[in-house]
Order: structure tokens, then sequence, then C-alpha cells
């Protein structure tokens, strides 16, 4: 998965053939998704994207950041877009407690979209608030079959926070943009998302997610911040405060109840 600007990009059994944009600028592209079998034979590969309604007036970009497959073969993508026309599917509009949102929300949204094994898309949403916000990384549990999904959030109001009894729940506001971290279960159903950062003035951005067999979460990243968010639990000596540079790494443990 990753994303492209080339109208030209090599597609088979494509769901979406073509590229979005009509303009074919290096400013304007859609996802690409795509399998291989084991024996390196491209199976399918396909745009996925909107057209030229970018939220922004200007660029319409969507880019892929992470990639993931279930135990049944479906192929989960993470990622961003700006483009209103996003194509969205609920497969299930029945059920009030999928995460779900068709409409965009600011001038960039977080986006998470599954494809069947043969490349059809049956499931996609925006996750978003009113500014700009992204997903850059998905971790599916094989053993639950949740989806863990984290990423970056410069949204101050419409977030789709979810909070969950015991957990870690903050809607913080920084104003550099927070980190969050969210996951759904095996029926897309909406469990827990919460921003993570502390210092209001700072940033704190995501660059890697693991989660382990009994729902442990790592969450590892960069900040500009001097403190961090620390647990009741942290052992004294595990952490320190006043960044060592300009930017430093930080790694926030969450057990399995999501708690620090």
């Amino acid at each position: 998965a990753g994303y492209t600007s080339s109208p030209n990009f090599p597609v088979i059994n494509a769901h979406q053939s073509t590229l979005g944009s009509s303009t074919n600028t290096p400013d304007q592209f859609n996802c690409i998704v795509g399998k291989f079998n084991a024996s390196q034979a491209a199976q399918w590969i396909t745009h996925f994207g909107g057209t030229d309604n970018g939220a922004s007036g200007t660029q319409t970009q969507e880019s892929a950041f992470d990639i993931v497959t279930d135990n049944s073969g479906n192929v989960f993508i993470g990622g961003e877009s700006d483009e209103i026309d996003f194509p969205t599917t609920n497969p299930n509009s029945g059920n009030p407690n999928i995460l779900f949102d068709g409409s965009h929300n600011g001038y960039r949204d977080g986006f998470i979209a599954r494809f069947t094994s043969g490349g059809t898309p049956n499931y996609a949403t925006y996750i978003g608030g009113n500014f700009s916000d992204g997903i850059r990384r998905i971790v599916y549990k094989s053993n639950t079959g949740e989806l863990y999904f984290a990423g970056d959030a410069g949204s101050s109001t419409n977030f789709p926070f979810k909070t969950k009894s015991g957990a870690y729940n903050s809607t913080y506001r920084l104003t550099g943009g927070n980190a969050f971290l969210g996951y759904i279960n095996s029926n897309l159903e909406h469990q827990w998302i919460t921003y993570y950062g502390k210092s209001k003035t700072k940033y704190f951005s995501t660059g890697g997610l693991s989660v382990d067999n009994t729902g442990v979460v790592y969450l590892i990243g960069s900040t500009n911040s001097d403190s961090l968010v620390y647990g009741a639990s942290t052992p004294s000596g595990a952490y320190t405060d006043n960044t060592n540079s300009s930017t430093d790494g930080y790694i926030a443990i969450f057990d399995n109840n999501k708690q620090i």
C-alpha cells in the first residue's frame, strides 16, 4: 500500500483502474493497494480514492501509510485523505456501534479501509475532527480479531473520542498536535480512542505501534515536550523528564485494560 500521482501506474484486476485526480500533478495523488501471491505474482493492484474534491480547495491528496491482513485474508489500510468524496463504505448500517463516518470533517482526515482478499473494498471510514488528522500505524490482533490504530491529530473539536471504563481516556488538546490511539473489534465496532500527549504548547507524534497477544499496547513516537504522561504504576527510574535535544523519542505502554 502507498500512494501515487502517476496516471500510468500499473494496475491489475483493479476495483478503481484510474487515478482519481484529473490534473496528474505531483501534489495530487490517490492511494494504491495491491496483493501478490507466494510466487510474487500480482493478484490485484488498484487505485483507491476520490476525485479532485479536496477540502483544501487546491491539493487533493490521499495516502496509505500502513497495511495489515486479517485471519480471513481481508486487507486493511490506514492513512489520510483531504478528499471530500473519499469512497466510504459502511458494511452494516444497521449497527450504530460500527466506527463509521461518511463525511469529511476538516482539512485532512485519517481513514481506515478494508478490502476482501480479491481486492473489493467493503469498509472505509473517515477518522478525524475539524482540522488535520491522519492514521500512521495499524496492527491486527489475530487472536481476537481487533484492529488497533494510531496516528497524529491536529483537531481541537469533533474528534471521534471513545472512552473505555478503566482505561486511559484523554481529550487534552495540545497546540502542536497530539498522538492518538484506538481500536475496533472484529465487528468493526468502536471500542476506544484517546489522545496521548502533555504540555499544551508542545507536540506528540506517532512513529510505531505494537500489540501483544494479551492486549498490551506499545506506542512509540517523537515529541518536543519536556514531560510525559505516566501511569500510577510506572516504575521509578523507568522514565526521564526534560528533553535531551529539540526532539526526543518516547515509548508509552498501555496494559490490557488500556491504562498507562
